[in-house]
């Protein structure tokens, strides 16, 4: 089976251009939540999640005012608002921060088999990993201490991740962000 190598780990030529053909579909999926996202929230139910014709766009794990860090790191600029536009803003900046976060589950994802686990190499900040000699991750992140930043790159199939029926497609290399 012929493999190309990806931040070291070796990947299996048809996983990798299944995953660029989704990453494909990613990209044009994402030129379009760009200019929707800025509605979404106005559909917001009272419990802060988008209706399941919207799921697409949704965090399954979160509602739209988003995480315990998220709303930490994230709250004191918007108190300048007023509540119904410190929300609305809030919900926009969380959706923009997890674009597709339903559609890179339910359609993107890969499935999972309960009687086979990833095979993950390494700890913590530098995680790469195989499954079913198909899908494959590679998750690295590195602190710059001296300029405040930190470079991650995810890029595969979530294979760490748990809570949901498939991994989740994965594609974020950024080289700028903050810790």
């Amino acid at each position: 089976m012929k493999s190309l190598k990806i931040w070291g780990l070796s990947v299996p030529l048809l996983g990798f251009l299944h995953w660029f053909s989704f990453l494909l579909i990613y990209f044009v999926a994402l030129i379009i939540t760009v200019f929707i996202t800025p509605f979404l929230p106005l559909f917001a139910t009272k419990e802060g999640k988008l209706p399941k014709w919207l799921s697409w766009f949704d965090t399954p794990d979160n509602n739209l005012d988003g995480d315990s860090g998220w709303k930490e790191k994230h709250s004191l600029w918007v108190k300048v608002l007023p509540d119904w536009a410190e929300t609305y803003v809030a919900r926009v900046f969380w959706l923009y921060r997890n674009p597709l976060y339903g559609f890179s589950i339910t359609v993107l994802g890969a499935p999972k088999d309960k009687y086979r686990q990833p095979v993950l190499e390494g700890k913590g900040f530098d995680v790469k990993g195989t499954y079913k000699s198909h899908y494959w991750m590679v998750y690295f992140m590195r602190d710059d201490h001296v300029k405040k930043r930190r470079f991650k790159v995810y890029i595969g199939w979530k294979l760490k991740a748990e809570g949901f029926d498939k991994y989740q497609f994965a594609f974020l290399i950024n080289p700028f962000q903050t810790p």
